[in-house]
């Protein structure tokens, strides 16, 4: 037994989801809902991400904002908490992370206060904004905020310290 489940029970529902795994693993395109299978084999997509990271990484951030809601966002948070444990911030790391997730003018207030002490301090902030849609209203309003602090604090190369994560043709495209 694993895990309380008999092998051979395993054994019939792997059997049974092989054709649909078969099926989703043949989609080469990212316009099917399916595509997210393939990702991880996506070799140009892979140096194309490893590329924007170094870039950033070079920027040395200190704070991050990631601006998003639903799925956009708890994916992100869930796969930080899952690597580097929910109290990271506390840790003292090399880049505090935080998310704007919402439309709770306090909890918003929080983080700009965060990140403008950042700033004062000479101290690199990046935002990532998360929308498949582009149009999410929560995600829309947090990004005018943080994208007006950083063309404030940056000037016109603002956009160096912005990473968007969004579909293909969405409204942030």
């Amino acid at each position: 037994k694993s895990c309380g489940i008999d092998r051979s029970e395993l054994q019939l529902v792997a059997n049974r989801l092989q054709p649909e795994i078969e099926r989703m693993q043949s989609v080469s395109h990212y316009d099917s809902d399916y595509a997210f299978v393939n990702v991880p084999f996506d070799d140009a997509a892979l140096q194309t991400i490893s590329a924007l990271i170094e870039q950033k990484k070079a920027l040395q951030p200190k704070v991050i904002v990631v601006v998003g809601i639903g799925g956009s966002n708890l994916g992100t948070q869930a796969v930080q908490e899952a690597l580097l444990g929910k109290l990271y911030n506390l840790q003292q790391p090399e880049a505090e992370i935080y998310y704007a997730d919402t439309v709770d003018s306090d909890y918003i207030y929080d983080i700009i206060l965060r990140v403008e002490q950042a700033l004062e301090r000479q101290e690199v902030v990046l935002v990532n904004i998360i929308s498949k849609s582009g149009t999410t209203t929560e995600t829309v309003a947090n990004s005018e905020l943080f994208l007006t602090i950083l063309n404030n604090a940056y000037g016109d190369v603002y956009k160096n310290y912005v990473v968007v994560t969004t579909d293909k043709n969405s409204a942030l495209w």
